[in-house]
């Protein structure tokens, strides 16, 4: 399992409508901030991949995904302080592909709370 909804949960105190916008907004954002992290890196642009990286933290945070976090902090390391391309594309297709995972997860759990 790649997602811990208790945070989400507790914000919405019950309110399942709330947490289904919240679901939705990530499955339909997350791959735009993939978009523009890969187009940064195919143009060598090291600051705005720490930059988009670090837009997302707190999303991920707030959607339970706690294994994005050391990986967010890789990647931001690495694009500010290494810069090494082959590296920051293998660290962010891992996260990319946690990040496919998760969405798999959370498309599950919000059709259940549309099914209710």
């Amino acid at each position: 399992m790649h997602t811990d909804l208790t945070y989400l949960n507790e914000i919405a105190d019950g309110n399942d409508e709330f947490i289904v916008e919240m679901l939705d907004m990530f499955i339909d954002k997350t791959p735009e901030y993939f978009s523009e992290i890969k187009k940064n890196l195919s143009e060598d642009d090291y600051e705005q991949i720490k930059s988009a990286t670090h837009k997302v933290k707190p999303t991920f945070a707030f959607m339970g995904i706690d294994k994005a976090k050391p990986l967010i902090v890789e990647i931001e390391r690495n694009a500010v302080e290494i810069k090494n391309r082959a590296s920051l594309e293998t660290l962010i297709v891992e996260l990319e592909t946690m990040t496919n995972e998760a969405i798999t997860e959370l498309e599950q759990h919000r059709d259940k709370l549309k099914a209710n």
